[in-house]
């Protein structure tokens, strides 16, 4: 299997300022791009639970390799983030677990 090639950047989507300065909402959390020969995905990892990443296919419909793209992405963010946990999209449209590694 071909390493990925990962970037890593950290985003902040912050909602309407209110006048003591805090926000409606805030989202932050790290963004781990991976290249797979010209497959990508994108995992998100929250900064108020770093111990599960979401994983979404980038493109149209699943790669013949994605079950295979999906541990090498686990086992990655395993090592580097310390997740516990990779969710990936259900059929119905939300985030469920796929993968979890024990403590």
């Amino acid at each position: 299997m071909t390493e990925p090639d990962v970037t890593k950047e950290y985003r902040e989507d912050l909602g309407e300022r209110d006048a003591d300065g805090f926000y409606d909402y805030a989202y932050r959390y790290w963004v781990y791009w991976f290249d797979f020969d010209g497959r990508r995905y994108r995992a998100r990892i929250y900064t108020d639970d770093e111990t599960d990443a979401s994983v979404m296919n980038i493109g149209s419909g699943r790669a013949a390799a994605y079950d295979d793209d999906l541990r090498a992405i686990a086992a990655y963010l395993r090592e580097e983030a310390g997740i516990r946990t990779v969710s990936t999209l259900s059929p119905m449209g939300g985030f469920e677990p796929v993968i979890t590694f024990d403590s």
